[in-house]
Parts: C-alpha cells; sequence; structure tokens
C-alpha cells in the first residue's frame, strides 16, 4: 500500500467533512471511501465510546475470525483475562 493512496484517502475524507454538516452522513461516506479505497479492508467500521478508557492499550479488541459474517464485536474495556 503506498503512501499516495493513504493519502489520496485522507484528502477525500477531508473533503467530505468540508462539504457535509451531518455528522452521520460524513461517517457513513468516510468509511464508504475506506472500504472501497483499499482491497485489503474487508470491513470498515466506527465505534462510538463514551467515558474515558485510558490509553489504547487498554481498550481490549475480540479476534475477528475471516469468515465470520457481520461486524466485529465490540470491544471489551475490562483487563485480558489469561
Amino acid at each position: 500500500m503506498s503512501d499516495e493512496a493513504y493519502e489520496q484517502s485522507l484528502r477525500a475524507i477531508e473533503q467530505v467533512i468540508a462539504d457535509e454538516t451531518e455528522s452521520d452522513e460524513i461517517l457513513r461516506r468516510a468509511v464508504d471511501l475506506l472500504h472501497g479505497g483499499f482491497d485489503s479492508y474487508s470491513w470498515v467500521g466506527v465505534y462510538f465510546v463514551e467515558g474515558h478508557l485510558g490509553s489504547p492499550s487498554s481498550c481490549r479488541w475480540t479476534i475477528i475470525p475471516r469468515l465470520r459474517p457481520g461486524p466485529p464485536r465490540s470491544p471489551s474495556t475490562s483487563r485480558a483475562r489469561d
């Protein structure tokens, strides 16, 4: 994946932000641009998190099996269970 592909996606998303006033539409279009712009992205979505979670490493994500249909499960803010 070239840096230019990322730069083009960033510019396209910045243009969506400049053109749109509705946050839901901005998110939909940004997700569509990312999903359509990168063949390696099989799923693109947005999680809304309320409150403070600390560092990104404090948010534990569920592993998504490749053949599982539908969106991934929500992240867990609980500590890793070993």
